[in-house]
């Protein structure tokens, strides 16, 4: 019989990954103008990041602060916008807000069905 190994053993990534963004985060605050949009990226990653190891709520907030930047700096139609939406929409089905999740999940796949169109490698995303 194959033993399953500990949980920490399983995701040893996780924690090295998740210092790394969030030394990356440190370092676009104290570098980069307040609405850059790598720092929307980076707080977008980091939120998702936070959602999967379970704290949701401060993921929740990095993920709104990602749509606040993409949207000041793009408009209501971009990519970022999108990945972030969806990111949100998986956070919300974490805390049972299936209904707020689908809508947003919805909105999050017009939009990037409208940008990309329907064989972008993108789209595959959300089917899962």
């Amino acid at each position: 019989m194959i033993r399953r190994p500990p949980r920490s053993t399983l995701f040893p990534y996780t924690t090295l990954f998740r210092s790394a963004i969030t030394k990356a985060r440190t370092i676009a605050l104290d570098k980069l103008p307040a609405g850059h949009d790598i720092f929307g990226n980076i707080s977008r990653v980091y939120g998702a990041i936070l959602v999967e190891t379970g704290n949701i709520e401060k993921g929740v907030e990095s993920i709104k602060f990602a749509i606040v930047i993409a949207t000041k700096k793009f408009g209501q139609s971009h990519p970022n916008i999108s990945m972030a939406q969806l990111a949100l929409a998986n956070a919300y089905l974490k805390t049972g807000k299936v209904r707020e999740a689908h809508s947003l999940r919805s909105k999050a796949f017009l939009a990037a069905r409208n940008i990309f169109g329907d064989k972008h490698p993108i789209m595959a995303r959300f089917k899962k």
